[in-house]
């Protein structure tokens, strides 16, 4: 990785440096265990983050009787609280993950003001 700066008088300046990646850490994911959907536009995306965009991605969302609700293959596209654009109700969801040849199940809440 190389860093260029410039000075007031146009002179550029540069400092490289060379990162591994750990192995370990590049199928890393983060998923939130509740968002909110109440429009203070704080935590009004469901979505997992990454170290690294995963080549091979599909997230589902479930209602608590297994409905799908959302579905995306595009790791940039979260789940805004909404089914046929309403919000659906508070309470618990199942989200399944898939990337990278790795499978995520796991439980969220939403919450927001009905």
């Amino acid at each position: 990785m190389t860093l260029y700066t410039y000075d007031a008088f146009g002179c550029m300046d540069s400092i490289s440096n060379s990162y591994r990646i750990n192995e370990n850490l590049k199928d890393s994911v983060f998923v939130s265990s509740a968002f909110t959907t109440n429009g203070d536009h704080d935590n009004e995306l469901f979505i997992p983050i990454f170290n690294m965009l995963p080549r091979e991605y599909e997230f589902s969302i479930y209602t608590r009787r297994g409905q799908r609700i959302f579905n995306s293959t595009d790791p940039k596209l979260g789940w805004n609280g909404r089914h046929n654009n309403k919000l659906v109700q508070n309470g618990i969801y199942t989200y399944k993950l898939l990337f990278n040849r790795k499978s995520i199940t796991g439980t969220f809440t939403v919450m927001g003001e009905k």
